[in-house]
This record gives structure tokens, sequence and C-alpha cells, in this order.
């Protein structure tokens, strides 16, 4: 980051929550309403996922609309921010849900459909693909579908864990190259390659792909 600012960079720090009990729904009921209330932003980077100039910011019991709201002023008109929900009942975090592989595709979580899937993605004629199930046994619920936490390199590459099989079939069918990695250890953990990674360095330009 030390770098990047010296060279000309804007640094930027989110507001930190005061955390206080407002924030905090006492009465939440699961799957029906969020535990965080708008009492101030707060939002959480996982539940953002960025494609181009568009972002796709998920509603869940970490990011509420404040949250959303304080981004699209920060970023201003260079990105368009777009609110989406899913029918999950524990959301938190979008990367196993909500999982943009290329330009034209995206793969959906078939347990946790979008409640309102931006239409751009209709407009953009995009294809929505639907992920085989993981082979390996959760011990926790969160752990049903982190085999989607995958790490694009570019349009075709794709690291995932090394035991998907059927995922890794899928990819292939889909027009993709799976490279596969024993990360299965992670799982415990709550996350996988995506979690685990932070693409600072990118070749190419800012664009739009709707």
């Amino acid at each position: 980051m030390r770098e990047y600012f010296h060279k000309g960079a804007k640094w930027t720090a989110a507001p930190k929550p005061q955390l206080t009990p407002e924030l905090y729904n006492s009465s939440y009921q699961r799957g029906i309403e969020y535990v965080t209330t708008e009492f101030e932003p707060v939002w959480d980077a996982a539940d953002i996922c960025r494609v181009g100039r568009d972002l796709f910011v998920q509603r869940s019991n970490v990011t509420n609309l404040s949250g959303i709201e304080w981004l699209r002023r920060h970023l201003g008109e260079t990105y368009d921010i777009h609110t989406v929900e899913f029918k999950d009942d524990r959301s938190i975090h979008i990367d196993s849900t909500f999982v943009p592989l290329a330009p034209g595709k995206l793969m959906i979580n078939p347990d946790r459909p979008c409640k309102n899937l931006p239409d751009v993605f209709e407009k953009a004629g995009w294809d929505i693909l639907e992920p085989p199930r993981t082979v390996h046994k959760a011990t926790v619920r969160s752990q049903e579908w982190l085999h989607l936490n995958v790490l694009m390199l570019d349009e075709k590459r794709v690291i995932i864990e090394k035991d998907e099989k059927p995922l890794a079939s899928a990819l292939k069918d889909w027009g993709f190259e799976p490279i596969l990695c024993p990360f299965i250890n992670n799982y415990k953990f709550g996350g996988s390659f995506h979690c685990s990674t932070v693409d600072i360095r990118r070749r190419g330009n800012l664009q739009s792909y709707f």
C-alpha cells in the first residue's frame, strides 16, 4: 500500500464502526431479518464482488444498506454499485454464493438463489451456471459450498481444490482450465482460495462488462 501511495494512488480507510448495541437487532429472527440494523455504516469486503466497473454488494448479517450507501457515495461515478440479496438465512460473505468466473459466465450457488439478480446480466447475455455439490463431508453447514471459493487467474485458468473432481469436470465443460491444488485443510477455517488471496497486481485496464 505504501508503494502504491508513493506512486500517486489514493489511500482510503473506511469509518470505524462504534459497534454499540444500537447496531444490532436484539430480537433478530434468522431467515426473516438481518442481525445488523442501519444505525451506522458497516460492511465487510468479503461481501463485495467487483466485475470491472460494477460492484455487487450483498446485504447480509455483516453488511447493511448504510454501508452500501457509504461505498456508493465514496466511489462516486467510477463504479456502479448493485445491491444483491440471497435466500440464505446465514448470509455472510459472497464468494461461495455469487461467483463471476469470466466475462459472460456467472456461477451461482443453487442453495442460495439470488432474490434480485441485477438485470445487467440478462441484458448483457451472461450465462448463469449451476455448479455440482462438493465431495467433502462437511462437519458444519458453512463448509458445504466452500469448493466454489475458487481463484481465477485469467479468463480461462481457475484454481480449485484437488479433490473436487465433479467441479473440475463442470468447469472444463464450461470452457475453463482447472488447476487442481490441495487445500482441503483450509475448509476448517471457513474459506478457500479466494478468501486466502489478495490480488493487488493486475494487467489490463479498468472496463465495463455490461
